[in-house]
């Protein structure tokens, strides 16, 4: 089987609020310069959702903890010199500077999602048996989908029953998403099958009982 590449980094969305125009527009420049010249993963955002928010911290609004429900990550903007109790990127904006802090949060981020996913990973079932296409006469293939037919497995608990690298688990499970043959625990949770009371009730049987009595009595029963 071909090993998997790895997946790609997420994007990640910056957003500001109520700073001056000048400054946006450089947030907004620098971005664009640090997409085309590194690995940069951040994108500016003129709207939520959110994954981190440079909020002006000169300004009592922006120093509002209300501010700090709209990201994962809210950052003032300040001079030194300036009392805030936030934590602060310093003016004015240094391009060395404000991409290491862009580095740094996007480490912070992706440490907080990998936790998130370890603590509560996505498990899957089969819906119905893979087609012969997708097995391919594979015994590795067809162990691993008799052990996602009989309970949901997370992909690390794929790869300990089955033994397999967590590569070939992983693209043994894009393949049947792909072909639409999984469930998620959590599609499974939110779309439960039909109770005994949803289920329509079975036709009953209506007996002519006068019929029934003339029968019995030609046939002297």
């Amino acid at each position: 089987m071909t090993s998997s590449s790895p997946p790609a980094a997420p994007v990640l969305r910056l957003g500001t609020y109520k700073l001056p125009a000048a400054e946006t527009a450089l947030i907004q420049t620098l971005l664009r310069l640090y997409a085309q010249n590194t690995a940069s993963h951040w994108v500016y955002a003129s709207a939520p959702p959110y994954d981190a928010l440079l909020a002006d911290g000169s300004t009592a609004e922006g120093q509002s903890p209300t501010l700090d429900r709209l990201a994962p990550i809210v950052l003032r903007l300040a001079r030194r010199s300036e009392n805030t109790t936030h934590d602060l990127l310093e003016r004015p904006i240094r391009p060395d500077r404000f991409q290491q802090w862009l580095q740094t949060i996007e480490q912070k981020l992706l440490a907080q999602a990998a936790r998130a996913k370890r603590e509560n990973p996505t498990r899957y079932r089969l819906l119905r048996w893979p087609p012969a296409s997708v097995l391919r006469d594979d015994a590795d293939r067809i162990r691993m989908a008799t052990l996602l037919s009989r309970r949901f497995l997370s992909v690390q608990e794929l790869v300990s029953i089955s033994r397999q690298s967590e590569n070939i688990c992983m693209d043994f499970i894009h393949m049947l998403q792909e072909a639409s043959l999984l469930q998620t625990q959590a599609e499974a949770a939110s779309n439960p099958p039909d109770s005994p009371s949803d289920l329509p009730a079975p036709r009953k049987r209506f007996f002519n009982l006068k019929m029934i009595q003339t029968i019995r009595e030609r046939l002297h029963f």
